[in-house]
């Protein structure tokens, strides 16, 4: 999760993520079940350098902020894939681009810093599991990919972001109530 983020002598930062490449060499990001929110960024991701290819994948994230998402640089060749994301903006996304709106994410108090999915987060069930594999828990150790049966699955059971949404309103979470 990356939040609240700017310059350490500016008001704000002129990107998040550099990917720089030289002659014959490129950089690569990996960017999964993320959540990006108040930073003070002119972009988000930007990718430079000369005669180089620089490779990112933004997957099942939530991109919310201000700025240009993606902004490049010098003679480069970019292989970018944005897939399965909530953005604040799509316009300067190029590449493989698939399932990438600009929707609120709805987090369930972000003016507090709570940035878990309210119960009527469209980042809930939003994708399946067919370009990343989720292998590892969310940020509170809960596994991914659980169903919620009040949410309609958008493409699969796998919500976005940092957290997997989790219902907490389960009838006998902690056994039979006596009467």
């Amino acid at each position: 999760m990356l939040i609240n983020n700017t310059s350490n002598s500016q008001p704000f930062s002129a990107e998040l993520f550099s990917l720089y490449g030289s002659a014959g060499n490129g950089g690569t990001l990996d960017f999964l079940y993320n959540t990006v929110s108040n930073n003070n960024t002119d972009n988000i991701f930007k990718l430079f350098g000369q005669d180089s290819e620089q490779t990112l994948y933004a997957l099942h994230s939530i991109i919310d902020g201000t700025g240009e998402i993606l902004a490049k640089t010098g003679n480069i060749d970019p292989l970018a894939t944005f897939g399965c994301l909530l953005v604040h903006e799509n316009q300067s996304l190029e590449g493989s681009i698939f399932q990438a709106l600009v929707l609120n994410a709805l987090f369930v108090d972000k003016a507090n810093g709570d940035y878990h999915l309210s119960s009527n987060s469209p980042a809930i069930d939003f994708c399946d599991d067919s370009i990343t594999n989720a292998t590892n828990n969310d940020l509170n150790g809960n596994i991914r990919g659980i169903d919620d049966e009040n949410s309609q699955n958008f493409i699969g059971i796998y919500d976005l972001g940092a957290y997997e949404y989790r219902n907490n309103d389960i009838i006998f979470s902690n056994g039979f109530d006596l009467l």
